[in-house]
């Protein structure tokens, strides 16, 4: 019997390497959808709606002028959980306070908050400084046993604000914007508006010493943390950050700060609200106050003892404001 062996030509064999090499270009193409990355629009060509001058509009009704262009973000969910008198005196006045805590959580986050009343978050922790703290959260529909804990957990310490829209990552621009809101309507002798995330420790000591120094010209226009610049959006779509050319077209983000720690002073954080509405919304929260920033011309402050990862924290020789806080079974490991 005589067998045929079929001997490849060269050119056939050059195919074969080349198909070969292609193939995990083409996949990585596909993962990172790096399609979409080169398409994006320089950032030299930044607009971004409503296209107007934002800062002056935002001056008018704060004049109490009636706006001349109609919102296009509504954060007008109902409250359906809250303490509006958590500021006030027994005679309904507005009580000073140095700080306010805006502690941006979740429902399910029940052993962080706890940890946060007992140690930083408690408000006769500092002398001569106030400080009062809030929790912020959305709902879960699918979670009605948790939900009645949470209530429970309100009624012991009358320290949550829970506002009705779906809780989750997309939705934490909804969260930041009902945080502002109850601060400015609910907390009005509020010296400082501090936004921190549940899963960060705060120095109060250190942060109340800092703002204590903080110069009455620079008070207003305070917005203070860890600036990001030359961020890229995430074009990944499995990602869950991912955003769309559609939804944002630009190859880099506006200078933002971080959200997971940061502070403004009440004149800011209602300069920040009132133009949120007239800016189009983007899932992601820090970017997305990064663009309203922007666009009212604020000038970001980095502080460097804002940090969000141990490799950062390792560069800082003095005492920081804020830590990575890890909740563990039983205990804190605060990572300084």
């Amino acid at each position: 019997m005589y067998h045929v062996q079929r001997v490849l030509s060269p050119r056939h064999n050059s195919h074969v390497v080349i198909l070969l090499f292609l193939l995990p270009s083409i996949h990585y193409i596909y993962k990172y959808n790096v399609y979409e990355y080169a398409l994006a629009t320089p950032f030299i060509y930044f607009q971004y709606p409503l296209e107007m001058d934002l800062k002056s509009l935002v001056d008018s009704i704060l004049r109490e002028e009636r706006p001349s262009v109609e919102q296009i973000t509504d954060d007008n969910f109902p409250i359906i959980l809250d303490n509006d008198k958590m500021c006030k005196s027994e005679d309904g006045e507005d009580e000073i306070h140095f700080i306010l805590f805006v502690i941006k959580s979740s429902m399910e986050n029940t052993e962080r908050r706890q940890m946060i009343r007992r140690t930083w978050g408690q408000e006769y922790l500092i002398p001569y400084s106030s400080t009062k703290k809030i929790f912020v959260m959305g709902i879960n529909p699918a979670k009605g046993p948790l939900q009645q804990k949470i209530a429970q957990e309100h009624q012991e310490n009358q320290d949550i604000v829970q506002a009705y829209f779906r809780d989750n990552l997309r939705n934490s621009t909804f969260k930041m914007l009902a945080g502002m809101r109850w601060a400015l309507n609910n907390c009005k002798g509020a010296r400082y508006i501090v936004f921190v995330d549940d899963d960060h420790f705060v120095s109060t000591f250190n942060l109340v010493s800092y703002l204590n120094e903080v110069p009455m010209s620079k008070y207003s226009d305070l917005y203070l943390g860890h600036v990001q610049e030359y961020g890229v959006p995430e074009r990944r779509t499995d990602g869950s950050e991912y955003v769309s050319l559609a939804e944002y077209p630009f190859r880099f983000w506006p200078p933002y700060i971080l959200t997971g720690c940061f502070v403004m002073s009440p004149v800011m954080v209602e300069k920040m609200y009132i133009a949120s509405h007239y800016t189009k919304l983007v899932s992601i929260h820090d970017a997305f106050f990064g663009i309203v920033a922007w666009k009212l011309n604020v000038k970001l402050q980095q502080n460097p003892h804002f940090y969000t990862t141990e490799r950062e924290a390792s560069r800082v020789r003095q005492v920081p404001f804020q830590c990575e806080l890890f909740v563990l079974t039983d205990a804190v490991e605060v990572v300084c």
